[in-house]
């Protein structure tokens, strides 16, 4: 639809209802994302395309998205969904969780953010960390943590470490309506360990 290009080697197709569907691979231009995948569904009438299975996404010139499937295309939304081992892999390293959603800016025609959620994994460098949900912006690999993030530094022997691997600025955490924390700046670097401790 519109920018949207789909190719497979059979389908059947109900026109009036504006209902597709493949058990072949499939390949998908959206936007400027490249998708392939085994099977698939759509409802083109309600802008809608779901890839059933093993399906790989290239997100940008350096990220890579896979997962066991379905994927879930809503058009109107500017939105992918992405379920079952989901992963994302660029040069630095990797963010896993059991969903993804994507995120594309409608102007620029590019995925702007993906949203991991549920037992969300990263791993950079030898280092892990998890967390109940996470945001990558395919354009710097950078990774916000959100919920109760678990870092776990590595420190390689023998390596120099200048730059700080976690920085906050300006930290405010709140529990129902209440700043417990409020202003933190944080600077880690890597192979350290830093503990924070309340008047209580």
């Amino acid at each position: 639809k519109g920018d949207t290009t789909i190719k497979t080697d059979h389908v059947t197709w109900a026109q009036q209802e504006g209902v597709f569907k493949t058990s072949a691979p499939v390949y998908v231009k959206h936007q400027s994302t490249k998708i392939h995948g085994v099977g698939a569904f759509g409802r083109l009438n309600e802008s809608f395309i779901q890839l059933n299975r093993d399906i790989e996404m290239l997100l940008s010139p350096t990220a890579r998205l896979t997962c066991v499937g379905p994927m879930k295309i809503f058009y109107a939304q500017n939105k992918m969904v992405l379920y079952r081992n989901v992963k994302v892999m660029d040069e630095r390293g990797s963010v896993s969780s059991n969903r993804m959603d994507v995120f594309f800016d409608p102007e620029q025609k590019k995925a702007k953010e993906v949203i991991a959620v549920g037992n969300v994994l990263i791993e950079r460098e030898g280092d892990t960390t998890r967390s109940k949900r996470a945001i990558y912006i395919p354009a710097t690999g950078a990774v916000r943590l959100e919920g109760s993030p678990e870092i776990t530094l590595h420190k390689t022997p023998g390596l120099s470490y200048p730059m700080a691997l976690l920085e906050t600025k300006a930290l405010v955490k709140s529990y129902n309506g209440r700043t417990v924390v409020n202003g933190v700046e944080i600077s880690i670097n890597r192979g350290e360990v830093v503990g924070l401790l309340g008047p209580n």
